[in-house]
């Protein structure tokens, strides 16, 4: 399932205890459409951490959401 791993300064530690392994697929997207760029260099900098299966959405959730993908609940951070 998803988990929730903030881009902060310590996104590499983060995002190592989120996915569980280099080998996990890393989907990543910003809240809003006007942070693309930095969605897109963080999925950068995940694939220089070593993840193979990193992917990015464009569009902040709202896109996700206008274009029919699931948003499942759960706890706001």
């Amino acid at each position: 399932g998803a988990v929730n791993a903030p881009a902060t300064d310590d996104f590499g530690k983060t995002l190592v205890e989120a996915a569980g392994g280099m080998d996990a697929k890393v989907v990543l997207y910003a809240e809003h459409e006007a942070d693309d760029a930095h969605v897109k260099g963080i999925a950068e900098g995940a694939e220089k951490l070593g993840y193979a299966d990193v992917g990015y959405v464009l569009g902040g959730l709202m896109g996700w959401m206008e274009s029919g993908g699931i948003v499942e609940g759960g706890q706001e951070s």
